[in-house]
């Protein structure tokens, strides 16, 4: 096997797997890359090959049975320690690096081999565009830049493969977004539904009972009275609605008939000191005048 910078090759293989293109089906544009390059360089074999961590595998192999090989008899392996140019060797019986290769002295019994790495968009080499014949032979020039630029076709077309593979990938995620978004809207409906009958059993429970029943923001302000609050100082709701506890219109005493500060209306007391106040006396002289035992809490 030829030798490999470990913190690179490693870079290489995630690169490499990052297309998810090992072990898929025949793909006939793949295909016809290959019969290209065999007829561009008139060799009778012709493969896309990309080098995994201990095979190399075929996307595509013209002229060949087979779909891979250990990766420690591969050609393709040394074409790409120079990932900037074509790899080609005459007669790799000649060759000390192939001579004893099992692939040279037996089946497919290589002579010449071309190798044009596959350069990704970071400059890594995942495999080869290669043609194989079992003569020694030497491409032209002519011959050499073609086979370069089916190289690039092949690039090209794993590029866009992996583009709609993601594609899709992303078109599932949206739709099991929506999905679960639809799903949650349903629950936030139903949730509404519930909450708003909830809030007229209870709205119905506040107004049967007899006392009245007025609820405060933080600063006083009202905003929610019961009926028989509202019966109490003949108010409709809409006015209740715009009044807060110290509000001029409720003209507010004390029991000698002092004016009633606002710092020691009972509402502003439990506010202010977080305590309930009960059966605090003052007279609400808005319209009838009336006496009343007002009871705070904080909710």
């Amino acid at each position: 096997m030829a030798d490999y910078n470990s913190m690179n090759e490693q870079k290489r293989l995630e690169a490499l797997y990052s297309y998810d293109i090992l072990d898929t089906d025949i793909e006939k544009d793949f295909d016809d890359l290959t019969a290209l390059a065999a007829a561009i360089c008139d060799t009778p074999i012709s493969l896309i090959s990309f080098v995994d961590k201990d095979r190399q595998w075929f996307k595509s192999h013209h002229g060949l049975d087979s779909r891979q090989t250990d990766r420690c008899h591969s050609f393709c392996s040394h074409a790409i320690i120079d990932p900037d140019q074509l790899m080609q060797i005459e007669d790799a019986q000649n060759d000390i690096r192939f001579a004893d290769n099992p692939l040279v002295t037996g089946s497919p019994d290589i002579r010449f081999y071309a190798g044009m790495p596959l350069l990704d968009k970071d400059g890594f080499a995942l495999g080869s565009l290669c043609v194989i014949d079992q003569k020694p032979k030497i491409l032209t020039k002519a011959q050499q830049e073609a086979l370069q630029t089916v190289a690039v076709q092949v690039i090209d077309k794993l590029l866009l493969r992996k583009n709609n593979r993601d594609l899709i990938l992303a078109n599932k995620e949206l739709l099991e977004s929506n999905k679960k978004l639809k799903a949650t809207e349903a629950s936030l409906k139903k949730a509404i539904t519930d909450l708003t009958e909830s809030k007229d059993k209870i709205q119905n429970i506040l107004d049967i009972v007899g006392e009245g029943i007025g609820i405060t923001d933080a600063a006083g302000n009202i905003v929610y009275t019961n009926k028989h609050n509202r019966e109490i100082f003949k108010l409709d709701e809409t006015t209740m609605l715009t009044l807060s506890n110290v509000s001029p219109e409720w003209n507010n005493r004390r029991t000698d008939g002092s004016t009633l500060p606002p710092e020691e209306h009972p509402i502003s007391v439990a506010i202010t000191t977080g305590d309930p106040v009960f059966d605090h006396i003052l007279l609400i002289s808005n319209r009838q005048g009336n006496w009343s035992a007002m009871n705070c809490v904080i909710l």
